[in-house]
């Protein structure tokens, strides 16, 4: 599948520039108008008409991301973590620079930097397991190798649109550590999972990262018990999250992949919906469509909602027990000290296994 980006989402995404330079200046180049254009590179997969989230570099030297959709839980979620860097003992948190416009936006550019010594390292893996545990509470998806990205010592998510995920039915009494990517899944030699993000190059020894991983767990857990119900307020870093669309993961994007390289063995091979049976023939009708256009199909929930929506409308409706925001609420109120043990028991077994370090060796090998 080609990575070049379509001549009518760059023509786009140049009327995007000259639309917002000034704001580009104010917002990211101090007052610099960034210039022309030298450089796109396409990042992410096709949606909604061949769009991709680029990496667009202008003369003056400047780099940003331009995504090609509105940015409302990304927002969301850079607020959550502003709110958890002066209560997290390893706080502040490190998070990119945003200008969101109606239906796409600007993000500041992170070069993503492995850690470059033992302290660094640990200092990673203390903020990462501080952020699994707001990955778990707040039904975070996706966290991937993709998705987060290691800046020295700083994990960074750089895709927070799935904050909120609604539970399928099917999933409702797994537990949600196995659930947001972080972690290695049942084959532990998947380098995939994001805690591969932040494995320091192969002359740092990452000394106790698993400690220091754990350790980070549990005083996220610490932080969301005494602070949460803070998410929740009216003036919380939660506000808005009801009617922001969310999105929701339904497959496997590496199963669209597949599909756009065999468009048969979609139609034979894919396994069946997690959502009820009467949302099936619309779901799979939008996306065939998408996949005929060659874009990955992109579907969404309103984080106080349990209806399915793509391209503007409701697809299926009633998909969900509860909506996102109803479940993130509940969490946090029910949230107890057995919770964080019961993490930090799975994590530990996660982490004790063999399967981990070949991950770590193939990374470090890999970069």
């Amino acid at each position: 599948m080609s990575s070049s980006l379509a001549i009518p989402a760059a023509l786009e995404l140049a009327r995007h520039v000259e639309r917002d330079a000034a704001r580009l200046a104010v917002r990211f180049g101090g007052g610099m108008i960034p210039g022309p254009i030298v450089r796109l590179t396409a990042l992410g997969d096709p949606h909604g008409g061949l769009r991709r989230v680029t990496r667009v570099r202008f003369r003056s030297g400047l780099t940003l991301i331009h995504k090609p959709r509105p940015l409302g839980p990304e927002l969301i979620w850079n607020r959550v973590i502003r709110w958890l860097g002066p209560r997290a003992a390893a706080g502040p948190f490190l998070t990119p620079v945003i200008l969101p416009r109606a239906r796409y936006g600007w993000v500041e550019y992170l070069a993503p930097r492995r850690p470059a010594s033992a302290r660094q390292a640990r200092a990673f893996h203390r903020r990462a397991g501080t952020l699994l545990a707001l990955f778990e509470v707040l039904e975070v998806r996706d966290v991937h190798r993709d998705n987060l990205i290691a800046v020295g010592d700083q994990p960074v998510l750089v895709d927070g649109e799935t904050i909120a995920h609604p539970r399928f039915t099917a999933f409702r009494r797994s537990p949600s550590l196995a659930l947001t990517g972080f972690l290695p899944g049942l084959d532990l030699r998947d380098d995939h999972a994001g805690l591969a993000a932040g494995l320091p190059s192969p002359a740092v020894r990452a000394s106790h990262y698993q400690t220091e991983l754990i350790e980070g767990y549990r005083d996220g857990h610490a932080v969301l018990r005494r602070w949460g119900a803070e998410l929740l307020g009216p003036a919380g870093p939660l506000r808005g999250l009801a009617t922001t669309p969310i999105r929701v993961i339904l497959r496997p994007t590496a199963w669209y992949r597949k599909a756009l390289r065999r468009p048969g063995w979609f139609r034979t091979e894919l396994a069946p919906l997690p959502i009820p049976r009467a949302g099936h023939p619309a779901v799979e009708a939008l996306e065939r469509e998408a996949l005929a256009r060659g874009d990955v199909p992109v579907f969404h929930s309103l984080g106080g909602g349990t209806d399915l929506w793509s391209e503007g409308r409701i697809v299926a409706r009633s998909c969900f027990r509860e909506s996102g925001l109803t479940a993130v609420a509940n969490r946090l109120r029910r949230l107890s000290l057995a919770d964080e043990r019961l993490g930090a028991e799975i994590l530990t077994g996660v982490l004790a296994l063999d399967g981990f370090r070949g991950v770590r060796s193939r990374a470090g090998r890999g970069r």
